[in-house]
């Protein structure tokens, strides 16, 4: 059996030998025992902690959709990460930063 947890939109894989793959806009999640399946418009991170594996397509799907992959290692720590390439809410900050660093707005901010 495995363990599968979906708290505040971040499905969590933490069980050996688990698939993560795309059904239209769903990913499903195949363990040894059971199956399951989570709408991609639910879903805001991936985070696989365990050794599994994740097709093509449901990274893809991931992508589309702006969700956030993350692999663990087995003491909980980041090894890994798998995002969209687009300006998203860090990105745009600091390329927002960047531009009012050599425009007039920073001696205003600096004021």
């Amino acid at each position: 059996m495995f363990l599968l947890y979906y708290i505040f939109m971040h499905l969590v894989v933490d069980d050996w030998k688990t698939f993560i793959g795309k059904k239209e806009n769903r990913f499903e999640i195949l363990g040894e025992t059971q199956s399951n399946e989570y709408s991609a418009d639910d879903v805001d991170q991936i985070i696989i902690s365990k050794a599994s594996s994740i097709s093509v397509g449901a990274i893809k799907l991931a992508m589309a959709k702006g969700i956030d992959i993350v692999f663990m290692n087995g003491l909980g720590k980041p090894v890994g990460r798998v995002y969209p390439c687009e300006l998203g809410g860090t990105t745009l900050t600091r390329k927002r930063q960047l531009e009012a660093y050599f425009s007039d707005k920073s001696v205003f901010l600096a004021k």
